[in-house]
């Protein structure tokens, strides 16, 4: 985990100082992408996390000058102290792209969305969960083309999940909060 984390931070900084020309995205601009996470998060129960993996598949259309709006699917996949784990959600996003230079710009982006998964216990029943969640994110992107970007960001998330069981433990729901490090490659047309 460490060293995604000293990755991802090393190549942010050899983004940040090159020195070529991005201009804005201009309105009818549609993007698609892919990425994936390092999560490091906190929880207001005794769950914790020890291995994940968060992919994200994305498509945004951005309606004026460098304003961007759009969907993403998330998939989690991990294993905690209890149980392994999928979900799956849908998030809406909006965000602002500011132009640098010619080849690179810094973003904001906030969203949401709703979600579902499911928990295998080692020791129980599988459980359902209900999820929804809230972010805000900061990203540099560079543009190896007009079309193609590799993008770094950091982006805090808050999860609010319900357990569906039978179970007096998991009847509880969870917050969730995380800080993640997100690697993203985008095609804009």
């Amino acid at each position: 985990m460490r060293r995604n984390v000293a990755f991802c931070f090393v190549l942010g900084i050899l983004l940040m100082v090159s020195n070529a020309v991005a201009g804005d995205i201009e309105n009818g601009t549609f993007s698609m992408g892919a990425s994936s996470n390092a999560v490091f998060y906190w929880t207001d129960s005794d769950r914790y996390e020890d291995k994940q993996l968060s992919i994200e598949i994305e498509a945004g259309y951005f309606f004026y000058k460098n304003w961007e709006a759009g969907v993403a699917l998330a998939l989690q996949f991990g294993d905690d102290s209890y149980a392994s784990y999928e979900t799956y959600s849908l998030q809406p996003y909006i965000g602002y792209h500011w132009p640098l230079n010619a080849k690179s710009n810094i973003y904001g982006r906030i969203g949401g969305g709703y979600g579902f998964g499911s928990y295998d216990l080692d020791d129980g029943p599988p459980l359902d969960t209900e999820i929804i969640t809230f972010y805000a994110e900061a990203g540099y992107e560079y543009f190896f083309s007009k079309d193609i970007s590799l993008g770094l960001a950091l982006r805090g998330i808050r999860s609010e999940i319900e357990y569906e069981s039978d179970e007096a433990f998991y009847n509880d729901d969870e917050t969730r909060d995380q800080l993640t490090t997100r690697l993203s490659f985008r095609l804009y047309f």
